[in-house]
């Protein structure tokens, strides 16, 4: 059988990490299909039962991307005698009668919590305008692969998709032996630590207003580390004038390794005020070694955290219960 593991859209982060994955189990097993990889980056290579098929240009615009999977899609599909298709893009591959698994990572149109166009274009888009055509390919799929069961229930409940046709597949975490946590206190000082892009949902602006509520209370002895560049996003220069504007103890620090990541959830307290999130892999890296946790009240959050001892949840949009938690987590630092 011939099978196309479809995803054009050039992921990054998690996304790839998953197709990378995806790719090694496919390497590695023995059941007699071929695979074709059809990606819009290159990192992987062609041998004999994977073949890799790069298409860069089509993340030069949305008009590329659309030419892509309704005319360049299709003439692979007869190009390569295609049985079976796995698309990884959140959109199934249109006019087309091959059986597709549909593997769905965007939980933005799914979400209960509405952004404004004012506030975030491209998460607006994702809601309104791309999150239909999403939510049409998801009821339309033959099979349905989902990361965690919140997202199987939406799916459930929103689109009325059975309970067979949706199969939870967590993605692989994997954390070095090595990296385990110690303490937040380093120096005297107390360390919160935030990997995350700086789209709205990922909401920097509460932990800014509980860094701005523990000063006013006179609590200074502490710094928190966005992985952002002060320039990298709307929201990010609008956080990083606060953070200047009013002297707060937030550090910029770009993007970092996965290595780096790990090394400092070894020697910080995570800080998790996301709103919406379909899996959350910081918070699974985290538990994984042992770091301290304050968590937005969520769903997704209570799910991978489940059982989990050094975790406090927080409401996402309260900065005083957060700059709460944070009090708690640098006065016992201190004391110990």
């Amino acid at each position: 059988m011939n099978i196309m593991i479809y995803n054009p859209s050039s992921p990054i982060g998690g996304g790839r990490s998953i197709i990378e994955e995806e790719y090694k189990s496919r390497l590695l097993s023995d059941d007699g299909n071929n695979y074709y990889f059809v990606l819009g980056y290159s990192g992987l290579n062609t041998n004999n039962r994977c073949r890799v098929l790069v298409f860069e240009w089509v993340k030069k615009s949305w008009l590329h991307r659309l030419w892509f999977d309704y005319f360049t899609a299709n003439k692979l599909l007869k190009k390569y005698n295609i049985d079976r298709i796995i698309s990884y893009q959140n959109m199934l591959i249109p006019i087309t009668k091959i059986k597709q698994t549909l593997y769905l990572q965007q939980s933005i149109p799914f979400s209960h919590l509405k952004i404004a166009l004012k506030d975030d274009p491209v998460i607006w888009m994702y809601q309104n305008i791309i999150g239909i055509i999403v939510k049409k390919s998801t009821k339309k799929a033959d099979k349905v692969i989902v990361q965690t069961r919140w997202m199987k229930d939406a799916c459930m409940k929103q689109l009325h998709i059975p309970d067979d046709r949706i199969s939870i597949i967590p993605p692989k975490v994997d954390v070095p032996v090595r990296y385990h946590y110690t303490s937040a206190l380093n120096d005297g000082i107390v360390d919160f630590f935030y990997p995350a892009s700086g789209l709205y949902h990922k909401n920097h602006r509460v932990i800014v207003a509980a860094c701005k509520v523990l000063k006013e209370r006179g609590i200074e002895d502490f710094n928190v580390f966005f992985t952002l560049k002060s320039d990298s996003s709307r929201c990010a220069k609008q956080t990083y004038r606060q953070a200047q504007q009013y002297e707060l103890p937030i550090k910029f620090i770009g993007n970092i390794s996965r290595d780096e990541v790990f090394e400092r959830l070894c020697h910080s307290s995570l800080i998790f005020p996301s709103q919406i999130e379909t899996y959350g892999l910081p918070l699974m890296e985290a538990r994984k070694i042992g770091s301290t946790i304050l968590a937005s009240d969520m769903n997704f959050s209570h799910e991978l955290l489940e059982g989990y001892a050094q975790v406090r949840y927080f409401n996402p949009e309260n900065s005083c219960e957060l700059a709460d938690h944070m009090q708690s987590i640098i006065f016992r630092a201190r004391s110990n």
